[in-house]
């Protein structure tokens, strides 16, 4: 008979990062000793904020996806206040993290692999249906061996057959779409491919691609697709960047046919097969 499952099952290392309705913590388990990142999410609060479906959501969609990019769930469960998830735990670093650390822009060789990787989980999660509409260097772990792996489904969601859903705000201010700002009616795939673009444009020029005074002003900025280069930045690096900061979501590369993101020219020399069981420069 199995035993069921609780967070007395674990041992308390430290805590990971917090958020509005849960805080993540290093937790080890006490039976086979291994390391896992659990999520601990307030039932109160979601049910004050109207957010349980969000959550059970969450658990359902990292359930149902299996790859290298993604972070993997392991189980989950409940008690009277809290639900939990236990999830694969990367001990090293944010993108964010690294793009701080490093304080400068990468070697654009770095900068071709993981959008590449970011282009492929981004796959997986089209040939599921899923957006994820919060897709930024915060949710974006660096693995020990240098790959990338996605993180934090707590905005995602699963499409219908019309490959599009009702338009919610959700996301984070330097990476949201136009068109999630703009209230348009309904939206897909696209939103992630644009927050692709200012992943990209954060790696390659080394700041966000819309800035402003005040939030509003970013917002402005965002809608009338307001940005620039500086003069040294790669012209394949360019050309990528403008194909998916377009305002109009259906004329994003990649809208149609993540195949047409990948055939572009920055790719060269890129293998998409296998991506994570490749050696990573170092950096």
């Amino acid at each position: 008979m199995s035993i069921k499952a609780t967070i007395e099952n674990y041992e308390l290392i430290k805590r990971l990062g917090s958020g509005a309705f849960a805080q993540v913590y290093l937790m080890r388990d006490k039976s086979d000793h291994n390391l896992y990142a659990i999520k601990k999410v307030s039932k109160n609060l979601l049910k004050r904020e109207g957010k349980i479906e969000q959550a059970i959501r969450e658990r359902e969609l990292l359930s149902s996806l299996n790859h290298k990019g993604i972070v993997k769930l392991y189980k989950a469960f409940h008690d009277p206040s809290y639900l939990y998830l236990v999830m694969e735990y990367c001990p090293k670093e944010s993108l964010s993290q690294l793009l701080n650390r490093y304080g400068k822009t990468f070697p654009l060789s770095i900068v071709k692999y993981y959008t590449a990787e970011i282009v492929e989980i981004l796959n997986v999660l089209r040939k599921s249906n899923i957006i994820h509409r919060d897709i930024k260097p915060e949710n974006i772990l660096i693995t020990q061996d240098n790959h990338l792996k996605l993180v934090d489904f707590n905005c995602a969601k699963k499409l219908s057959s019309r490959k599009t859903m009702r338009n919610t705000f959700v996301g984070t201010l330097h990476y949201v779409a136009p068109e999630v700002i703009k209230n348009s009616r309904e939206i897909g795939h696209e939103v992630d491919l644009w927050s692709l673009g200012c992943i990209v444009y954060q790696m390659v020029v080394g700041s966000y691609p819309f800035t402003g005074l005040c939030q509003e002003g970013v917002y402005e900025n965002i809608v009338n697709g307001r940005f620039s280069f500086d003069s040294d930045v790669p012209v394949e690096a360019k050309s990528l960047i403008g194909s998916l900061l377009v305002i109009e979501p259906e004329n994003r590369l990649g809208s149609n046919s993540l195949d047409d993101l990948k055939a572009h020219h920055f790719f060269d020399g890129i293998e998409f097969e296998n991506l994570w069981d490749k050696h990573i420069p170092v950096y």
